[in-house]
């Protein structure tokens, strides 16, 4: 958990006797931070940002910075520019229980940039960057990559609602999401390459599920009463009907010793 102020705490809710969260290890970094993402398990890092704070990696049992990036070079009239990121993903890190390399790293700015880095460069600055056409600060980014169409994508969302589907590779939009009313707060791609789907929530009080297979109208969509400030899937697929995921999951059981299976239930 990173706080505005600076503070990131490690929290394990799940190991704590009482009703209190235990907290592991905590530590103090320069704010204001903005945004933070885990990156994948193999990694063992989190990658923090914020206003007049470079995107960074920080070792999750140390605390200690493993990567810091470097700000764009100064504009055509040689004045610096200023640093504000105000959402981050990681590209190639397929979820944190997924595993991945976690190399690549998406931002988002609070000037409607999107930049993208590679830690293995040695500049340790943005391998490809852009300016969104319109909209706000970007407020969250996820993958959008479809596994029909095999194109490397990412989805974005700013504070004005606007949701834009991007194509890596030629750092260009390729579609934009309609729907969303209010400032997006979560986004999230489904893990399961199986359920290409994008869900996102926001100050609107919906939560909207869109199928990247048919992307530009939503698939679903939710009333929540509440303003939503974050979203995730279940590690399950669409209920009531068994897809590619579960039978997948049914067929891994089958081969586990006697037992194992008990025991992922109860970690779930």
């Amino acid at each position: 958990v990173a706080h505005e102020d600076g503070t990131v705490k490690l929290l394990a809710p799940f190991h704590s006797t009482t009703n209190q969260e235990k907290d592991v290890a905590e530590w103090q970094l320069k704010g204001p931070l903005t945004c933070m993402a885990l990156g994948p398990s193999s990694s063992g890092v989190v990658a923090i940002g914020g206003k007049e704070r470079e995107l960074g990696l920080y070792d999750l049992s140390t605390g200690e910075a493993t990567w810091e990036a470097r700000n764009v070079p100064h504009d055509k009239l040689s004045l610096r520019q200023p640093v504000w990121v105000t959402a981050v993903h990681f590209l190639d890190g397929g979820g944190y229980e997924e595993g991945g390399a976690g190399n690549m790293i998406a931002i988002g700015t609070g000037y409607k940039q999107v930049r993208v880095y590679d830690i293995r460069v040695s500049s340790r600055r943005p391998v490809r960057m852009m300016d969104l056409p319109e909209g706000h600060r970007i407020t969250a980014l996820c993958s959008g990559k479809s596994s029909s169409s095999g194109s490397n994508q990412l989805v974005s969302g700013d504070a004005g609602g606007t949701v834009y589907r991007l194509d890596v590779g030629k750092m260009a939009v390729v579609g934009r999401m309609e729907g969303p009313a209010g400032s997006i707060r979560g986004l999230v791609r489904h893990s399961s390459p199986s359920l290409p789907f994008v869900a996102l929530t926001g100050l609107d009080r919906m939560a909207r599920v869109y199928d990247l297979r048919k992307p530009r109208k939503e698939a679903f969509r939710f009333y929540l009463k509440q303003r939503l400030t974050a979203v995730l899937f279940s590690r399950q697929g669409r209920k009531g009907k068994k897809g590619k995921a579960e039978e997948e999951e049914e067929e891994a059981r089958a081969v586990l010793p006697a037992g194992e299976d008990e025991l992922e239930g109860m970690e779930d």
